[in-house]
């Protein structure tokens, strides 16, 4: 992921120095995976004929492991700090999924099974 692609789950990813806070690299690996698999699955889904389609994105459950704490409003552990740069990731983390549920809603079409859009 680019830091443009960072930037709406971190905007002030460019105060973070990322030698000393890893936190950054840690989102970009597991985001950049989700990506993987989104592409994958959107990809068989539209050039394949398939019965029956299930993917599973365990972003959400990574990502609350490392990065819930973080979400508003502020726990007392949590530095001021910590909880300015890294309060959005989880509403962007969600927000992202559920933009990636429409997509494979899209391929999977109005007469397929489960389909309420």
């Amino acid at each position: 992921m680019t830091e443009e692609e960072v930037l709406p789950f971190i905007p002030k990813l460019l105060e973070i120095d990322l030698k000393e806070d890893k936190r950054p690299l840690k989102f970009r690996f597991l985001f950049a995976q989700t990506a993987a698999i989104h592409n994958a699955v959107t990809y068989l889904m539209a050039q394949t004929d398939w019965d029956f389609t299930a993917v599973y994105y365990r972003t959400i459950d990574l990502l609350g492991h490392h990065f819930m704490q973080y979400h508003p409003p502020r726990m007392p552990a949590v530095s001021e700090k910590d909880f300015e740069l890294y309060k959005d990731i989880m509403t962007g983390c969600y927000r992202y999924h559920d933009l990636m549920l429409n997509a494979l809603l899209q391929y999977a079409g109005k007469d397929t099974t489960g389909y309420h859009c």
